[in-house]
C-alpha cells in the first residue's frame, strides 16, 4: 500500500502548492507580472529542455521528475492565462442574450490563443520525448489539458458552482461565457470517462517500478480533477482552500467580496470590458 500511497500524496501535495502559488501570483498587482511571468517562463523552458534529456531515465525517480516537469510547463500556461497575457482575441463581455453558435464562437474567441499555445506545447513535448521510454512530462501535461478542457466545457454548458470570485480581475470577463445551471448533459460523460481512466491507471502500475510510480501519480492527479468536477455541481464549495491566496489582490479589486456564483454583469465595478456588439 505504501508503494502507491507516497506517489499519490506527492501528486496531491505538489498540485496544491503549485495551484496556490499560481493563484497568489496571478492576483498580485499587474506591476509584479513582469517578474513572476519571467520566472515562470524560465522554469518552463528549463522543464521543456529537461523533459527530453530524462527520457531514458525509466526509474521511480525519473517518473517523479517527469511529473514535476509536466506540471511546471502547465503552470506557465495557467499563469499566462490568468494574468491575461495569453487568452484570445475576444476580450469583451459576452452579451446575456447571446446563444447558440454566437455564444460558442465568442467563448472560443476568448481562449483561442491560450488553446493554440497549449497545442503547440503538447506537440513540442511529444517531439522531445518521441523515442523516449519516459514520457511522464508529456502524459502529465496532456492529462491536465484534458481535465481543464472538460472543466471549461462544463462551465460553458452550465454547472451550479461557477466560482467567479476566484478569477483575477484582469480575466474576470471570462465568466460572462459561463452558464449557471444545476448540471448539463456532458457532465455525467466527463465523470464516467475520467473515472474509468483513473481506474485503468491505478491498475496498470507495478509496485516498485517506474510504471507503479508513474501511473499512480497520474491516477492521483486525475482523481483531483474528478473532485474539482464534482464540486462544480454539488452543494457547497472548496473555494475556502484558496481564499487566503486572494489576499494578494489589490484593495480596489477585493474591497467587496461577491458570492461565488455571482454572475459578471452584476459586478460592473470589477469589469474593465464592455459588451461586444
Amino acid at each position: 500500500m505504501a508503494t502507491y500511497a507516497w506517489p499519490a500524496l506527492f501528486a496531491i501535495g505538489i498540485w496544491w502548492l503549485s495551484t496556490v502559488a499560481i493563484m497568489y501570483l496571478s492576483n498580485l498587482s499587474p506591476r509584479t507580472f513582469r517578474w513572476s511571468l519571467s520566472a515562470v517562463s524560465g522554469l518552463a523552458l528549463i522543464a521543456l529542455a529537461m523533459s527530453g534529456s530524462i527520457g531514458q531515465n525509466k526509474t521511480e525517480a525519473g517518473a517523479y521528475l517527469g511529473f514535476v516537469l509536466g506540471l511546471t510547463v502547465w503552470a506557465w500556461h495557467e499563469m499566462t492565462f490568468l494574468t491575461g497575457l495569453v487568452t484570445g482575441p475576444q476580450t469583451r463581455l459576452c452579451p446575456p442574450n447571446a446563444g447558440g453558435l454566437d455564444r460558442l464562437m465568442r467563448a472560443i474567441g476568448a481562449i483561442l490563443w491560450h488553446e493554440l499555445a497549449i497545442i503547440a506545447t503538447a506537440a513540442a513535448l511529444a517531439v522531445l520525448t518521441w523515442h523516449s521510454p519516459n514520457k511522464m512530462a508529456l502524459w502529465t501535461f496532456c492529462l491536465l489539458w484534458g481535465m481543464r478542457t472538460s472543466a471549461k466545457l462544463n462551465l460553458f454548458l452550465g454547472v451550479r458552482n461557477l466560482s467567479v470570485d476566484l478569477l483575477p480581475e484582469r480575466t474576470r470577463y471570462m465568466a460572462s461565457h459561463f452558464k449557471q445551471a444545476p448540471c448539463n448533459w456532458f457532465f455525467p460523460f466527463s465523470i464516467m470517462a475520467s473515472t474509468a481512466l483513473a481506474g485503468t491507471l491505478f491498475a496498470a502500475g507495478q509496485p516498485g517500478a517506474f510504471s507503479g510510480a508513474g501511473y499512480t501519480l497520474l491516477g492521483a492527479l486525475l482523481c483531483l480533477g474528478i473532485l474539482e468536477h464534482l464540486m462544480l455541481v454539488l452543494p457547497g464549495s472548496l473555494n475556502w482552500m484558496w481564499r487566503w491566496s486572494l489576499r494578494a489582490r489589490p484593495l480596489t479589486a477585493q474591497s467587496k467580496q461577491d458570492t461565488p456564483n455571482s454572475l459578471l454583469p452584476a459586478q460592473p465595478r470589477l469589469v474593465p470590458a464592455k459588451y461586444s456588439d
